[in-house]
């Protein structure tokens, strides 16, 4: 599957009160990043994860 929920992404579609779904691929420190530098982009969004055991380390 292609990776299409991204950060610049996710602040194109909030510009249009649409929602997207962020891949799981962030580390911490790029979600941190991009939380303080978009704060209002953040009730536009989620967090994908994966289910498989290795996602939850």
């Amino acid at each position: 599957m292609d990776t299409v929920g991204t950060f610049e992404m996710a602040k194109v579609l909030c510009k249009f009160s649409l929602f997207t779904a962020v891949h799981k691929h962030y580390s911490l420190d790029q979600w941190q990043e991009f939380a303080g530098q978009n704060p209002d982009c953040l009730e536009h969004l989620a967090a994908s994860s994966g289910t498989g055991s290795s996602d939850f380390e």
